[in-house]
C-alpha cells in the first residue's frame, strides 16, 4: 500500500533518531511505501529515513501551506496513493 502523509511535526525532520521516526519507519515497513510531505516554519531537505520511508519537506510561514499545496499536487500526479492521511498540521 502507498501512503502519502501531510504532517507538521519538526522531530521527524530535525530528529531523526526520535520515537516519532521510528514509529513513521515502523509504519513504511507495514505499509510498503510511507511519504510524508512536512510542513517547516523553518529551513529543510527532503531526507529517507528508511528505504521505504521519504520525508520531503516544504517550509515558510504562510507560504509553505501555498508550496505545500503544490507540492502535493506533484506527488499525487507522480505516485499512485491509496491513502492520504494528515497529522499535526
Amino acid at each position: 500500500m502507498n501512503v502519502l502523509m501531510l504532517s507538521g511535526d519538526p522531530r521527524l525532520f530535525f530528529y531523526t533518531n526520535s520515537p516519532v521516526a521510528d514509529r513513521m519507519r515502523e509504519y513504511g515497513k507495514e505499509f510498503g511505501v510511507l511519504d510524508i510531505l512536512l510542513f517547516l516554519y523553518d529551513g529543510g531537505y527532503n531526507i529517507e529515513l528508511s528505504k521505504e520511508t521519504r520525508v520531503f519537506t516544504v517550509s515558510g510561514r504562510f507560504m509553505r501551506f501555498v508550496y505545500g499545496f503544490i507540492q502535493g499536487i506533484k506527488m499525487l500526479r507522480k505516485n499512485k496513493y491509496d491513502v492520504v492521511v494528515a497529522q499535526d498540521i
